[in-house]
C-alpha cells in the first residue's frame, strides 16, 4: 500500500515499506543560529514506488545517493543519481523524483535566508560525486542516535554533531570549496594521460577516471585550469606531436597513433591550426635551425 500526501507546495507518494528516520532541528536542537540553517534532515531506505512532487518548495533540499539510484526531473531534463552523488535542489524551484528500486539517501533541507548558505552556487540543480557523503551520513546518524540519549555530555554532543553537520555541508556546496577536493585528481588524471597519450581520450572517460559526472568534470576542470579538457588534451597531444617531429623520423601516421589520433590527416589538419605550419613544414624548419645551430656551434670550437 502506498501513503499518498498532499498541501500546497508538494506531494508525496510513499510505499508502507519505506523506512526513514527524521530530525526537526527548530523541534530537538535550542542551538542559537543553528535552527535557521538546517530545518528537518533525515536518512531513508526506500523501495519501489517512493516520488516526491515540489512546487516552488520553500527549502534548499540536499540528497545524498548512499545506495542504489535515484530519478530526478525538472521540465523536460532527467537525470539518475547513483551511490555516492549529491544532488542539489534550489527553494522555489520545481521538480520531483523518485525509485525505481531499494534506495537509501540522506538528506537535508536548507534554510535559504540562512548565513550558512547565503555564497551557495546560483543553480537550480547540480549533481556530482560527492566528497563527503560517508562522513555527512555518519555524522547524522550519530545525531539522530544521540538525540534518544539521556545521559551525560548528551546535550554537548548533539551541539557539536550539529555544527560538523553545517560545516561539512558548507565544504560541499560553497563555489570553489568541491573544486578543492579534486585538484590533485586533475593532477594525477593528466599525468596519467601524458603517460598514455595512444589511448582514445574523450572527456566522459577523462570524468569517469576521477569518479566525477561529465556534467561537472567540464565546469570543475574550466574553472581549475581556465580551459577544458579538451583543450588540455588538445594541447598534450600536440606538444608530444612536435616533439616527436622534431626529434624522429617517424610518419605522420605513426606519429598520430601514438597520441591517439585516428590517422596522419587528422594530426596535420590539427597541427596546422594550432601552430599555423603543416607537421611537414614544421620538420624542415627544425632540421634547418638544427643544422645552423650545429654549425655555428663547430665553428666556435
Amino acid at each position: 500500500m502506498t501513503n499518498h500526501w498532499k498541501n500546497n507546495d508538494e506531494e508525496q507518494f510513499i510505499p508502507d515499506d519505506c523506512w526513514e528516520r527524521i530530525l526537526h532541528f527548530d523541534k530537538y536542537l535550542t542551538l542559537s543560529g543553528l535552527e535557521r540553517e538546517i530545518d528537518i534532515a533525515g536518512i531513508s531506505n526506500l523501495t519501489s514506488g517512493y516520488k516526491i512532487i515540489r512546487w516552488s518548495h520553500p527549502t534548499h533540499v540536499v540528497i545524498y545517493v548512499n545506495d542504489g539510484q535515484m530519478y530526478f526531473q525538472r521540465g523536460q531534463e532527467t537525470s539518475i543519481a547513483k551511490s555516492g552523488d549529491i544532488v542539489f535542489l534550489h527553494a522555489k524551484t520545481n521538480y520531483n523524483y523518485h525509485t525505481n528500486g531499494n534506495c537509501v539517501i540522506t538528506w537535508f533541507h536548507l534554510i535559504p535566508d540562512a548565513f550558512a548558505w547565503q555564497s551557495i552556487e546560483p543553480l537550480d540543480f547540480f549533481q556530482r560525486k560527492s566528497a563527503w557523503s560517508e562522513e555527512i551520513h555518519r555524522l547524522l546518524l550519530l545525531l539522530l542516535q544521540e538525540m534518544s540519549a539521556v545521559t551525560i555530555g548528551d546535550t554537548l554532543i548533539k551541539q557539536e554533531l550539529a555544527k560538523l553537520l553545517v560545516l561539512y555541508l558548507q565544504r560541499e556546496l560553497l563555489p570553489g570549496a568541491e573544486v578543492a577536493e579534486y585538484i590533485s585528481k586533475f593532477k594525477m588524471l593528466f599525468n596519467h594521460i601524458a603517460h598514455n597519450l595512444d589511448y582514445p581520450w574523450n572527456v566522459c572517460e577523462m570524468a569517469r577516471k576521477v569518479g566525477m559526472s561529465r556534467q561537472y568534470f567540464f565546469p570543475a576542470v574550466k574553472q581549475v585550469y581556465g580551459k577544458s579538457p579538451a583543450a588540455i588534451l588538445h594541447e598534450m597531444r600536440m606538444t608530444v606531436a612536435k616533439n616527436f617531429l622534431r626529434s624522429t623520423d617517424f610518419k605522420l601516421e605513426a606519429v598520430a597513433e601514438k597520441i591517439g589520433l585516428k590517422s596522419g590527416f587528422s594530426l596535420s589538419r590539427a597541427f596546422k591550426k594550432t601552430y599555423g605550419v603543416s607537421p611537414k613544414e614544421f620538420r624542415k624548419i627544425s632540421k634547418s635551425s638544427a643544422n645552423l645551430f650545429a654549425l655555428k656551434k663547430s665553428i666556435t670550437l
